[in-house]
């Protein structure tokens, strides 16, 4: 019999919860659950922005320098600066004239940390503050994930199916206009919302909020990586998607009305860092809320 099992916490300020689905041993996963925590929990004391004695904290108030700081430190921060240049400025964790590295760092030590659910030989899905990163070994049984509605209040916007990959949302629903425009200096005003789905977390949850700022018109100007689609709402509640994100959308669910296709840009191809590894509305596994 298939069991389903599920685990949370609040880590890095997030609500975290892993959910389990398949044949496992209750020990090992136990086990593999603590050692998410565990790894997430020291992410979070080397680069939480909220912790005073972070790494990050530290090079920001002048008392430590980045080649000083932990290792992982100059990972993250050499990914942050891949993300800037792929998309053309909208992602720059530089931007105030402090460092803060929190759009990386979610969906990185989020992947990384699930790595301890691969050895269970189930289905599971890690809820990162929303966002999503799943695994099923059965492609004909994908995860089910409902996008919330930007504007109409309980709703859907769409339902996808999700086997191996991940889906990130970003935009202004939940926390206000909280994503600044790097060029500005001010809050973006022409997307209300943008989900991704793609390969890996870290890429899905960058390029969202990377095309919240940058609008649909910078996937076909080339900010984009390849294996990555993408559904847009704009303030004016026009709905575009690129051509592939169609292919993702459950049968016989909720599906939005697009209003426009985004032309395909191919993508970059991801080198140095830039690593993409990674109807009636029936039954959802998650109602992803995630705005980050």
């Amino acid at each position: 019999m298939e069991r389903r099992w599920a685990r949370n916490r609040m880590v890095m300020g997030l609500p975290f919860s892993i959910h389990l689905r398949g044949q496992f041993e209750q020990a090992a996963a136990e086990a593999a659950v603590a050692e998410v925590w565990r790894e997430l929990e020291e992410v979070d004391r080397i680069f939480s922005t909220y912790r005073e004695d972070s790494d990050i904290s530290l090079i920001n108030a002048g008392r430590l320098t980045p080649d000083g700081a932990h290792p992982e430190v100059s990972v993250v921060l050499d990914l942050a600066e891949h993300a800037r240049l792929l998309t053309g400025g909208a992602f720059d964790v530089r931007f105030s004239g402090l460092l803060d590295p929190s759009g990386v760092v979610k969906g990185w030590a989020a992947e990384r940390a699930a790595d301890h659910l691969l050895n269970l030989g189930c289905d599971f899905y890690l809820n990162a503050g929303g966002d999503i990163l799943a695994a099923a070994t059965d492609p004909a049984r994908p995860w089910v994930l409902g996008i919330e509605h930007p504007t109409v209040a309980g709703a859907l916007l769409a339902v996808v199916s999700l086997g191996n990959g991940a889906l990130a949302t970003s935009g202004s629903n939940h926390r206000g206009d909280h994503i600044i425009d790097p060029a500005s200096g001010l809050p973006q005003t022409r997307v209300r919302q943008v989900s991704v789905i793609g390969p890996t977390l870290l890429w899905a949850d960058i390029l969202a909020t990377a095309a919240t700022v940058g609008g649909p018109d910078s996937i076909p100007a080339g900010n984009w990586l390849a294996d990555h689609e993408a559904l847009f709402v704009g303030v004016d509640g026009t709905v575009c998607a690129t051509t592939g994100l169609t292919d993702l959308l459950a049968a016989g669910q909720i599906a939005p009305v697009i209003d426009r296709i985004i032309p395909p840009s191919g993508g970059k191809v991801a080198t140095d860092g830039v690593t993409a590894t990674g109807g009636t509305f029936l039954r959802c596994d998650w109602l992803v809320t995630g705005q980050t």
